[in-house]
């Protein structure tokens, strides 16, 4: 949350798995509220009151009116603009937080790029939806007994939810698929070992597959072929290097596994709509190459 929106009366009602907040734009605030680009590991939804939001994500706009609710998928880059007088509220949460922690940990990137590629950003006009991420606001500014589980139980309907609409992949159903149990000790491989010269070869062997077998059988659980999600995986390793360390654009595509930096930079945009040093810059400027 932006500094513009923390000096309204965003608030952050719940310190457990689903946190929340609430915006009101003034009728006076000619420039209406603004949050500038920016990402978080939670999903987050936005129900709009009155007036109008404008979503960016993605190189492109999307309009939020009273009665919808906006769905922007985790670690999605993203910005909001609200109307003069405009009130919305938002939940956010991870998915992760909801499921069996285990089949979590191994999917995080099979998960993630599924959401990111398919649906990073969904705008509904669902009045249960709506309702739902009304409820928890109310649950958490009341917090009478035993709210924190109504707020859980509101969230796993939310989760429903965006499952049957297509927006959120179904994590139980995507691990426990006979597909994905093939193939998950190299799923748990690659998430650890990602910076090593992987081949489709020696992954193939690694699960004693033919090369054939296995870039089916992977493309049928995850929804993307071998290169695609190890190439992910890296970028996902990158991002974080290139947020937390003033290490080199140069030493971070080495050290997450790329040969060349050209490459990397070509894969970096593919998934995150702008270069290394761009991404880089636009979070910490003081770092910018």
């Amino acid at each position: 949350m932006n500094e513009r929106i923390q000096k309204g009366d965003a608030q952050r009602l719940l310190k457990s798995a689903v946190r929340v907040y609430s915006f009101e734009s003034s009728d006076e605030d000619m420039f209406g509220g603004t949050a500038a680009a920016h990402y978080h590991d939670e999903l987050e939804l936005l129900t709009v009151y009155d007036g109008a939001l404008t979503l960016g994500a993605a190189g492109k706009e999307y309009k939020v009116l009273p009665g919808d609710t906006a769905f922007v998928n985790s670690r999605v880059l993203h910005s909001t603009t609200a109307e003069p007088g405009t009130r919305y509220a938002g939940v956010q949460f991870r998915v992760s937080d909801f499921g069996d922690a285990e089949s979590q940990r191994l999917m995080i990137y099979v998960l993630r790029f599924r959401g990111q590629v398919g649906s990073p950003v969904r705008v509904f006009s669902d009045k249960e939806m709506a309702a739902a991420v009304g409820a928890i606001i109310e649950e958490c500014r009341d917090k009478e007994s035993s709210y924190a589980l109504f707020v859980r139980a509101y969230a796993y309907g939310l989760i429903g939810k965006l499952c049957r609409a297509g927006a959120l992949p179904d994590a139980d159903a995507i691990y426990l698929a006979k597909e994905m149990q093939k193939i998950l000790p190299e799923i748990a491989y690659v998430n650890q070992n990602y910076s090593e010269n992987i081949t489709l070869e020696s992954a193939s062997e690694r699960l004693g597959f033919d090369p054939s077998y296995f870039c089916r059988v992977f493309k049928a659980a995850t929804g993307s072929t071998f290169t695609e999600y190890l190439n992910f995986v890296r970028i996902c390793k990158a991002e974080s290097l290139l947020l937390k360390t003033p290490t080199s654009i140069l030493e971070i595509s080495e050290s997450v596994g790329f040969s060349s930096v050209s490459y990397f930079n070509r894969i970096f945009k593919r998934y995150r709509g702008c270069s290394p040093r761009t991404y880089r810059s636009s979070f910490c400027p003081s770092r910018g190459e």
